[in-house]
């Protein structure tokens, strides 16, 4: 199965009993090798075995309103290449490292770009490779509780070469990872 192997429980001159191993969404053809005889002549090309998509859970399951955090997704088929994961109908972009087999990592997108909503929205995940979708129905909340707040800045200029102190003041900023300007961190 496209170099995944699906080791042999039992097997007679008429059938073979085997379990697979994982691989990525999509249809394979089916190989038999007979030790001593070699490989089985396959009585149709067509004879393929199809690879469902699985989707099981996301972590965190949810963040601000502003988005910008990391989802993982776990679940079983991720192509590295194809896949594509949204939230409330809005792309979640893939993060730096690729998708795995087993999980994969986006960036999660803002819900609005305004000031915070009030209050929670749950939103569907949907996960979508080569053209099979599962949706994981509430899986991510968009919540106000969540949603840092920067209400101002206590200068607005300073010199080119850098070197001035900043006051931010909000709501929510506990443990700020990094702050920008100009998209320098």
């Amino acid at each position: 199965f496209n170099g995944s192997v699906c080791t042999v429980i039992s097997s007679s001159p008429t059938s073979i009993t085997c379990t697979l191993g994982p691989n990525f969404v999509g249809s394979y053809p089916v190989t038999v090798q007979v030790a001593g005889n070699g490989y089985a002549r396959p009585v149709s090309m067509a004879l393929q075995f199809k690879y469902t998509l699985t989707a099981t859970s996301v972590a965190p399951s949810n963040g601000s309103f502003a988005g910008m955090n990391t989802l993982t997704v776990y679940g079983v088929g991720f192509n590295p290449t194809s896949t594509v994961v949204t939230i409330c109908g809005r792309l979640c972009g893939m993060a730096s490292d690729p998708p795995q087999l087993t999980m994969l990592s986006c960036i999660v997108p803002s819900y609005t770009s305004t000031l915070p909503q009030p209050g929670a929205v749950a939103c569907n995940v949907t996960v979508t490779s080569q053209n099979s979708t599962v949706v994981l129905p509430n899986a991510y909340t968009y919540n106000g509780s969540l949603t840092p707040v920067v209400f101002s800045v206590n200068r607005t200029r300073g010199g080119t070469a850098g070197g001035s102190v900043l006051l931010i003041s909000g709501t929510g900023l506990t443990g700020v990872a990094n702050v920008t300007i100009a998209g320098v961190v």
